[in-house]
């Protein structure tokens, strides 16, 4: 490491300059290799300077690659200029998703709700936002977890996005929340609350079973097959008392593909 220390201004000034991918990665690759976790936590100070506003957003992606690297503890201590770059509005996507990736790492203390908040971004933010709330602890994310089912409101594919999500919340919190889904009007939040619905364990399922039944009458077919697949997660002897509902299900559908 004594004979790399001397090479490392020039690499980071060749990743504020040069814009190729190919050097950015060759570059980030081998300052961590070379520093380790301790090493870029002791040269943090001139990691930092990237993060500026006049930096090109490739260089700033790559020093926040090498912030992610340090040890969450000392990382904690250095997050102040990421914070800052997703508190800002005009910062590019792909720097923010890296911003909220390096946050994440240190673990989201009092950033919680800033990360959170990038839910309501239309960018590849938000993507990355989800996939770090899935890493929180269970009683962060209960405080949390109605910004998330906000999603499974939206219409559209963006609903089907949340469920893999939304199936890693404690049932406590998304039973109400899915219940209410279960009669959305429309046909990917339904379908999308069914798929959650079908992960609960199922005494969680007890509340919900009424608007689950009731979407086994649905007119979208993709709407009853998620249905089918919830019910399968109930008791057998409440499956023997459902028997002429799924039955009929399975007419209607016979018929609509006559």
């Amino acid at each position: 490491m004594p004979t790399f220390r001397p090479l490392l201004p020039k690499l980071i000034e060749r990743l504020r300059e040069d814009a190729d991918d190919g050097v950015h990665q060759v570059v980030v690759t081998t300052i961590t290799k070379q520093l380790g976790s301790a090493g870029l936590e002791a040269n943090a100070s001139a990691l930092i300077p990237l993060l500026g506003r006049a930096v090109q957003p490739k260089a700033q992606v790559s020093a926040l690659k090498l912030l992610a690297k340090v040890e969450p503890a000392a990382l904690r201590g250095l997050l102040g200029p990421v914070v800052s770059l997703l508190e800002r509005e005009s910062t590019p996507g792909n720097v923010a998703s890296a911003a909220i990736t390096t946050i994440a790492t240190a673990g989201f203390g009092e950033h919680a709700e800033l990360i959170v908040k990038q839910l309501e971004s239309k960018d590849s933010r938000r993507d990355v936002a989800l996939k770090a709330i899935c890493k929180m602890e269970a009683n962060v994310l209960a405080r949390h977890s109605d910004a998330v089912m906000k999603l499974l409101q939206e219409p559209g594919s963006k609903s089907e996005k949340v469920v893999k999500t939304m199936s890693k919340l404690r049932p406590e919190y998304t039973v109400t929340a899915i219940t209410s889904l279960l009669t959305n009007s429309d046909p990917f939040t339904r379908r999308a609350a069914l798929r959650v619905a079908a992960k609960l364990e199922r005494a969680a399922l007890h509340p919900m079973k009424a608007p689950i039944i009731k979407c086994l009458e649905d007119r979208e077919e993709s709407v009853v097959a998620a249905a089918f697949e919830a019910c399968a997660a109930f008791e057998p002897s409440e499956l023997v008392a459902l028997a002429p509902h799924i039955v009929e299900a399975i007419e209607d559908v016979s018929d609509g593909e006559k």
